[in-house]
């Protein structure tokens, strides 16, 4: 039996097609990119996290967060986007100063008990804890090192290097000597 073959539309509306779930992402606008250059900096502000983690946090929300690369790319072209980024760094490097306190005062998880009740010191804990203050001290010092880095540097008049006067005085006696 030979089916009959279909008849294709004659209408003048163009085919309505499923929206795409994979492929390039659309083009952002000017006000678009503003909100997610600001929500970056604010999450950057107000958490101890890096860029990565925030953005692997937000990227399921493909509308709203753009993907690291494409972030150091947006840093990369955009000298105001890169000015409020080093700014929100540098606020978040006296948030991290703060969570240094915190962690070396929490002892709360430095004990433990065996099974039996008998208390012991966690060590993994304990090292944990110090290895979270490390890297705080270490990343605020390279970030701030003026504010936190235990070097201090001596600079001389506008950021120069430092002039030492010697005044020499002599006693007339010894002047005399001399003559």
């Amino acid at each position: 039996m030979i089916k009959p073959k279909k008849k294709k539309k004659t209408t003048s509306e163009p085919p309505k097609y499923k929206k795409n779930k994979g492929g390039r992402p659309r083009k952002r606008t000017d006000d678009e990119i503003a909100a997610i250059q600001k929500e970056i900096c604010n999450r950057i502000t107000t958490s101890s996290k890096s860029l990565r983690q925030i953005c692997q946090d937000m990227i399921k929300d493909v509308d709203k967060m753009p993907h690291y690369r494409d972030v150091l790319q947006m840093l990369a072209d955009n000298e105001e986007f890169s000015h409020q980024y080093a700014q929100a760094k540098l606020k978040q490097a006296d948030l991290l100063f703060d969570e240094i306190i915190e962690i070396s005062d929490d002892s709360s998880l430095d004990l433990a008990f065996t099974e039996e009740g008998k208390p012991f010191i966690d060590h993994e804990h304990v090292n944990r804890s110090r290895l979270r203050v490390d890297s705080r001290k270490f990343y605020i010092a390279k970030v701030l090192p003026k504010k936190y880095s235990e070097k201090h540097e001596v600079t001389g008049k506008d950021g120069g290097p430092v002039e030492f006067l010697f005044k020499v005085i002599y006693d007339d006696a010894q002047q005399k000597s001399e003559d």
